[in-house]
């Protein structure tokens, strides 16, 4: 089971939850390679990233969509230029 929050701020309450959380963020995530992300993927059932790590994961081709089972936007009426 693979949850995937995107945050703008890499921030995410782990309280009240009994799944292993991992929150991504930052420049703590930019110099691994895909064997250290698969044993994070690996390790973790929810999984929370800013937008720019989840892109760059993608775009290495360190995770893949078909992985996602929920995925949910944080801040997303920031898309809109009227919010």
């Amino acid at each position: 089971l693979k949850l995937i929050f995107s945050t703008t701020t890499g921030e995410c309450n782990q309280e009240g939850t009994a799944l292993n959380v991992q929150v991504f963020h930052g420049n703590m995530c930019d110099i691994w390679n895909k064997d250290k992300w698969e044993n994070e993927i690996l390790l973790h059932e929810v999984l929370v990233f800013t937008p720019q790590v989840l892109l760059n994961i993608l775009i290495h081709g360190y995770f893949c969509v078909e992985f996602i089972k929920l995925l949910i936007f944080d801040e997303c009426h920031h898309c809109d230029n009227d919010h």
